[in-house]
């Protein structure tokens, strides 16, 4: 079987302060802290025209970029600004191109009416004169009528106007 090791308590012993030592590392810290202060303020003394270069300097570089980001702020605020200005004027340009098309569309319709207006009275002119030499022609028509068979004086001779016309192409006048 394997060997089981113990530990021999009784060699140590209990471990006890050592005030005296501990009072002395005490006063290092204190005395390594003062030196370090001291140092601190002969070396603030000495730069402090450093300190307050690098004051200035740290105010100045902070005063810049803040401005920095003011105008790029407002440079953001006037392009929106810009950008909706663009956009309002391209609808009032597109609203303003209907406009114009319907006015031509309500000139044209116009126009288009006068001209069919005109035509309509020159229509109605025509068809007046129309019907006046169809009257005329339809009196002539019931004068020969009722003075002969015929069309004509060939036709009147034969007594018949279908039979002479059904062989005979030289009457104009059918």
């Amino acid at each position: 079987m394997a060997d089981i090791k113990v530990k021999d308590i009784a060699k140590k012993g209990v471990k006890t302060i050592n005030k005296a030592v501990v009072q002395t590392e005490r006063f290092k810290d204190n005395i390594v802290r003062t030196k370090e202060k001291a140092e601190e303020t002969v070396s603030n003394d000495i730069n402090s025209n450093e300190y307050a270069s690098n004051k200035i300097k740290f105010a100045t570089d902070r005063a810049f970029d803040e401005s920095v980001n003011q105008f790029n702020k407002q440079g953001q605020k006037s392009f929106m600004k810009t950008k909706e200005n663009y956009q309002k004027s391209k609808a009032k340009i597109k609203q303003l191109k209907k406009k114009i098309k319907d006015k031509r569309k309500v000139k044209s319709t116009v126009k288009n009416t006068k001209t069919a207006i005109k035509t309509s009275k020159e229509v109605a002119k025509k068809t007046e004169k129309t019907a006046k030499e169809t009257i005329k022609a339809s009196k002539r028509a019931t004068q020969i009528a009722n003075k002969g068979f015929g069309c004509c004086h060939c036709c009147r001779r034969l007594g018949s106007r279908d039979r002479y016309h059904s062989y005979m192409s030289s009457c104009f006048n059918v």
